[in-house]
This record gives C-alpha cells, sequence and structure tokens, in this order.
C-alpha cells in the first residue's frame, strides 16, 4: 500500500513539473519584454477615444507626443504638447510611470495622477515588434484602467 501511495505522489509529481515546465516555456518566452525599455514606439487606445502618440524611451525617462488627436478629443484638455515622465521599471514587464516636474507644468490632473503613486503598467502580451499592456491609475480612491498596444518604429 505505502508503495503504491509513492508511486502515486511521484507521478502526480513529475505531471505537475511537466506542466509547469511548459507553462514557463510558452508564456516566459513570450513576455520578454526587454526590447521595449529603450527607443521609440508608436502606441494606441481605442477607449475612450481612438489616440495615436509617439514614446521615446531612454534610461528612465520617457517623452510622449501626440501624433493623432481626433476631433472629439480637441478642447477635451489632453495634452498637445510632449509630456515628460520617469520610468521606474518594477520587475521586467511591468513598471510605474510618473510626470516629471522639472520639465513641464503638470495640469491638475498630471498632479493628482502623480501624488497617487502615478500609472501602473502591466505588458501582458507580446505579438511581434508589439505588446499589450494594461495602464491603471488611482485619483480619489477611484482605480481606473485601460488597455493599449505599443510598437517598434
Amino acid at each position: 500500500m505505502r508503495n503504491q501511495s509513492f508511486h502515486f505522489r511521484r507521478e502526480n509529481n513529475l505531471l505537475l513539473l511537466l506542466i509547469l515546465s511548459v507553462c514557463s516555456g510558452v508564456y516566459g518566452q513570450e513576455l520578454d519584454c526587454g526590447n521595449f525599455r529603450d527607443g521609440v514606439f508608436y502606441a494606441e487606445i481605442s477607449k475612450p477615444i481612438a489616440m495615436k502618440w509617439k514614446v521615446t524611451r531612454n534610461g528612465n525617462q520617457q517623452i510622449e507626443e501626440v501624433v493623432e488627436l481626433p476631433e472629439e478629443a480637441k478642447g477635451l484638455g489632453f495634452p498637445t504638447h510632449p509630456r515628460y515622465e520617469i520610468i521606474e521599471w518594477i520587475d521586467g514587464c511591468t513598471y510605474r510611470l510618473k510626470y516629471d516636474e522639472t520639465k513641464f507644468e503638470l495640469s491638475a490632473t498630471e498632479k493628482a495622477i502623480n501624488e497617487n503613486g502615478g500609472a501602473l503598467n502591466r505588458i501582458v502580451k507580446i505579438e511581434g515588434d508589439c505588446h499589450y499592456y494594461v495602464s491603471t491609475i488611482t485619483i480619489n480612491g477611484k482605480e481606473t484602467s485601460m488597455e493599449g498596444k505599443l510598437c517598434s518604429e
């Protein structure tokens, strides 16, 4: 009886190891986020409105410049000037962005985002030269998330 129990546990352990190896091989290779730390990229979102902007990353610095601002967004307070940000990498695929108040005057919204820890960004999927991310901010205790895509130039 004891011998059967040993084989059962051993077979289960081997099966678990095999499953973990396959999963880490598939997902570990897919999320190699190192290619998105430095360079020039183009980002886009579709909600709440469609927008495109250029992102330039160098070390822990990032500059965002709006490339395409739809008519319905004009006059709603979307910045048309470059925005300078500081990147704090938390792990290989997660980072926090805060606006760099030493490089431009922050709006009330940008100040509120900084005061609440900045924007937390998680890269969730990579396809070719693009990664898909979820960006989360908290203002006045309310958490808001948006999904977007960032592609190499």
